[in-house]
């Protein structure tokens, strides 16, 4: 009945997000199935979760075989609703709903990139689908700027695994475990390596945090296109002591278990998945006034929000945290506090559901029963 695409060969923000969503689905008893790339973590993971997972080889945007392929994997499941994880889903779900018509064709938009200068993609996100799902009001105001209907937008935050970060232990414990200094500040951010997240200022910034006497290492974690100029720009700055890079890694719950202070350095954001990772394990935050984020962070409540592309505000918004330890604890608190209430998953598949029974009573169909 419901089928989810995501053609993400790694895993990302996106992927946990596919991941989250059908399996909560999954577990309200619905019939959900995901199309994903053969071979790719949200494939094994999917599996893992028994969920019905239908592997392909999606080699690129407009490939025919992949949309034979899925135009079949809809008529088997009688596909009332076909659910979109990212651009390229969209267009290889919309041209195989054009062999198996499926009333119900939702697109999910996680980045706030204008869409404007792209015919094909401005059809996708309007006239060629039922709905878009906005993960923040920052990308919902993006669309609409592009000429898409606000209509068709519905905002519906991306969520985190509260229980996934609820990691007993004390902090200095985790950071002795993981090879740092019990007693040694750590700040990091969880990103792929891409100019977008904007880790070149955060490295500036750190040139300005050592000249300020900061004893604390940042820890990049992430992989990306991006890390060899970015090591190379520490070692230009005289900041490869300070900071190091960490890589893709699979613990990162017990990294944010160690790190007294989560950075996004973002100049372009949807919302951030690993943000909303950093609430959950009572982090406060210090991060750019961009997109989504603004929406996750409220100045001065759960963290300190400072302009994008600024290395200096950076650079003061973490020294003042650097400096004041009891605040650090108070505004982790009330970040977990807001990711309870706004962004936990259980609320995301709450809200999808509802939109799903929305479009479908609009096409005078049977809405999904809530168990």
């Amino acid at each position: 009945m419901i089928v989810h695409i995501d053609c993400g060969k790694g895993w990302r923000g996106g992927q946990s997000q596919a991941l989250y969503l059908t399996e909560g689905l999954k577990k309200k008893g619905f019939d959900v199935s995901l199309i994903c790339q053969a071979g790719s973590p949200l494939w094994q993971k999917a599996m893992d979760a028994g969920i019905k997972v239908y592997p392909l080889k999606m080699n690129f945007e407009f490939d025919p075989v992949s949309v034979f392929k899925i135009s079949k994997i809809l008529k088997k499941k009688g596909a009332q609703i076909l659910h979109f994880h990212d651009s390229h889903s969209a267009t290889l779900g919309i041209l195989a709903s054009l062999l198996y018509p499926v009333p119900i064709k939702i697109s999910a938009r996680k980045v706030d990139f204008s869409v404007r200068g792209n015919p094909f993609r401005r059809l996708k996100y309007d006239k060629l689908v039922s709905a878009v799902i906005a993960v923040s009001n920052g990308v919902k105001s993006v669309l609409i700027k592009d000429g898409i209907p606000e209509s068709k937008i519905y905002t519906i935050y991306e969520g985190t695994d509260l229980k996934k970060f609820d990691i007993g232990g004390k902090k200095e414990d985790w950071k002795e475990k993981l090879g740092f200094r019990r007693d040694r500040f750590l700040a990091g951010i969880v990103a792929y390596l891409a100019d977008h997240k904007g880790h070149i200022y955060l490295i500036e910034s750190a040139k300005i945090l050592k000249e300020r006497g900061a004893d604390m290492e940042i820890l990049i974690i992430g992989d990306g296109e991006l890390k060899d100029f970015l090591v190379s720009k520490t070692k230009e700055l005289g900041v490869e002591d300070m900071v190091k890079f960490l890589g893709f890694r699979n613990d990162v719950p017990n990294l944010l278990k160690a790190i007294d202070l989560f950075v996004l350095s973002s100049h372009l954001e949807g919302l951030c998945t690993s943000l909303l990772d950093a609430m959950a394990s009572k982090l406060p935050i210090v991060a750019t006034r961009t997109g989504g984020i603004p929406e996750a962070v409220e100045d001065g409540v759960n963290g300190i929000l400072v302009p994008p592309r600024n290395s200096s505000a950076l650079a003061e918004a973490i020294f003042n945290l650097y400096k004041n330890r009891n605040l650090l604890i108070e505004m982790g608190e009330r970040g977990y506090e807001r990711a309870k209430k706004l962004f936990s998953v259980e609320k995301m598949v709450e809200n999808t559901v509802f939109l799903y029974n929305k479009l479908l009573e609009e096409k005078g169909l049977k809405p999904l029963r809530i168990e």
